[in-house]
């Protein structure tokens, strides 16, 4: 994968909190710098290497991940139009010209796009973040469930995606 080469290393007696008592599962990169660590109470002391920020290149893409990315992509472009609906907002309560103009904006092909680019991004990360909380209580954890409900979520953006669409134009 993309000329990077990954090694297991396990080791027996690790954190006191590994993923399976105490047997836990490191991944290193070739891209690694020293670190001392130490467990056991500082019993024993290591130097290791430990991976530096893995890139998303190296993984293969899951649709549980393509969500997560997406509901960041959505949350960013809703904080985006923040200061636009704002100024929206504005207009709308001014005078009866600023109406008009504002009426103008959102008639416009750029400010339907913008309309229709911002309302499927509000659909979508509502809808995701439903299932973020439900992950966080513990319902549909196993790998199956998850990729089920993200393919779920997806295919309810494209449908909020089309139906906006429809609507704006």
């Amino acid at each position: 994968m993309h000329g990077v080469s990954i090694w297991f290393v396990w080791w027996i007696k690790g954190l006191r909190h590994a993923p399976y008592g105490n047997v836990g599962l490191w991944v290193y990169w070739p891209e690694c710098k020293e670190q001392t660590w130490t467990y056991g109470g500082g019993i024993n002391t290591n130097t290791m290497k430990m991976p530096l920020s893995p890139r998303l290149s190296i993984y293969r893409w899951q649709p549980g991940m393509l969500a997560s990315v997406a509901h960041r992509a959505s949350g960013v472009v809703l904080v985006l139009f923040v200061p636009i609906y704002l100024y929206l907002l504005q207009g709308l309560a001014g005078t009866p010209e600023d109406f008009a103009a504002v009426q103008a904006w959102l008639h416009a092909p750029f400010g339907r796009t913008v309309l229709w680019l911002t309302g499927a991004s509000l659909i979508y990360h509502f809808f995701n973040g439903i299932r973020f909380l439900c992950l966080d209580a513990g319902w549909g954890e196993n790998r199956e469930m998850m990729r089920l409900i993200a393919r779920v979520v997806v295919g309810i953006g494209f449908a909020a995606v089309a139906v906006l669409g429809v609507m704006l134009w």
